[in-house]
């Protein structure tokens, strides 16, 4: 199995990323995320036991929330390249074990793409991380045009994380009992995949991969609905103004996109899995998160996998095949 989503908090990003104020939800979120120390880097044996034990046999390695779109220029450049040589360092102690994925100063411009040739090219990265918005600019934004012109040359795919806008604030009402992550986050994921659609972006890039976490947050369930919603509006006789014409119809970009598996129930899993298609899912557990030094997490997803009413064929392309194919891991 290939566990194309977990996240490591290397010790120099601990380290770095808490000597730097940036939001006070932002900063006491990350500062919480710490007690799980088997997420660092100097607990690696920690993670390869937990593996071992639920027959994982490769683990992608990424950052977690809140990544580094609220850094100075300066700031994400340096902990972004300290970051990513950390993970390198793992990469290269256990090659079959773990693969690198990059994540970006993107508040730094053409320097974001430097840094992702660098970890591509010279560190040997099989992707890199977006986050739903970049300090509250959607993903479809042409100044990232350049970015994905470089991710198609360099044939990469892109995982896609959620995160809150920079504007969005909870009341007591949405953040009790942390409402505001359970079920914001998805559907921060589904707006920025929408966006992605509606706004012409994977017509002009088709060959980026994007694979959203928690198997593409509401969009899965919601997809048809905007699917006929859209075309109902699109009849209107004033419904071309400011829109992009789709050559697809958002159905059929939706299946352009891919999600993971960190889902948590056989049945959501089984509606991503028909709206994206099995070959569109890949095995991805949110590790270090869960219960148990996260080995719960492990365990209920290849339980959720193994469960789900497909054939054993397209089951083993979730479980591996799939991430081998897009992440091009040997």
């Amino acid at each position: 199995m290939i566990d194309i989503f977990a996240h490591i908090f290397p010790k120099v990003y601990q380290k770095e990323r808490l000597s730097i104020n940036v939001d006070p939800v932002v900063d006491q979120f990350f500062r919480q995320q710490l007690v799980m120390t088997h997420a660092s880097d100097d607990a690696i044996e920690v993670r390869l036991k937990s593996l071992d034990k639920c027959g994982v046999d490769i683990q992608a390695l990424s950052l977690s929330y809140p990544g580094l779109e609220g850094l100075q220029s300066n700031e994400a450049v340096r902990l972004a390249r300290e970051s990513n040589d950390a993970i390198a360092k793992v990469v290269d102690k256990y090659p079959d074990r773990f693969v690198g994925i990059a994540d970006l100063p993107l508040v730094a411009g053409d320097l974001a793409i430097e840094e992702l040739e660098r970890t591509v090219k010279d560190l040997g990265f099989k992707g890199l991380q977006l986050f739903s918005n970049i300090n509250g600019k959607p993903l479809d934004s042409p100044e990232f045009f350049s970015l994905y012109s470089k991710i198609v040359a360099l044939g990469v795919p892109i995982l896609l994380h959620p995160t809150l806008s920079p504007s969005y604030r909870p009341d007591a009402y949405e953040s009790a009992y942390g409402l505001d992550r359970y079920l914001n986050w998805p559907y921060q994921t589904g707006v920025a995949f929408a966006r992605l659609i509606f706004s012409g972006l994977l017509q002009k890039y088709p060959d980026l991969k994007f694979v959203g976490h928690h198997s593409g947050g509401v969009l899965p369930y919601y997809a048809m609905r905007i699917h006929d919603l859209y075309t109902m509006i699109q009849q209107r006789p004033d419904s071309a103004a400011g829109r992009t014409k789709l050559d697809k119809s958002f159905l059929e970009q939706v299946r352009m996109l891919y999600g993971d598996t960190a889902i948590n129930t056989t049945e959501s899993l089984y509606v991503a899995c028909k709206v994206f298609g099995t070959d569109h899912i890949l095995f991805g557990t949110d590790y270090p998160y869960g219960p148990n030094l996260g080995e719960g997490f492990l365990l209920e997803t290849k339980d959720i996998v193994q469960s789900l009413p497909i054939p054993s064929s397209e089951k083993s392309l979730i479980f591996d095949g799939n991430a081998r194919r897009l992440f091009k891991i040997n």
